[in-house]
């Protein structure tokens, strides 16, 4: 079995940021949307918990991606 590269891994990295932060973005945007109806008084109903559920799962999954982006990066300059 052979191993990625660092130029592949980082790439796979990269990828993975990627949809990581759009997934993050799209849970984002559905909770904030319920938020700026009831700030604009044009709604009452608050997110509702599988959108928090789901929008607290992306923010860990970016967040998990983030780290392992740093680790990598702290091992190619050890």
């Amino acid at each position: 079995m052979s191993q990625a590269s660092p130029g592949e891994e980082w790439q796979t990295l990269c990828e993975e940021h990627r949809a990581a932060r759009k997934a993050q973005l799209a849970a984002f945007t559905s909770v904030n949307a319920k938020f700026l109806a009831i700030g604009a008084g044009t709604s009452t109903a608050n997110p509702t918990q599988d959108e928090s559920i789901a929008l607290e799962a992306a923010w860990e999954r970016l967040q998990d991606v983030r780290a392992r982006m740093t680790a990598f990066v702290k091992a190619q300059v050890a």
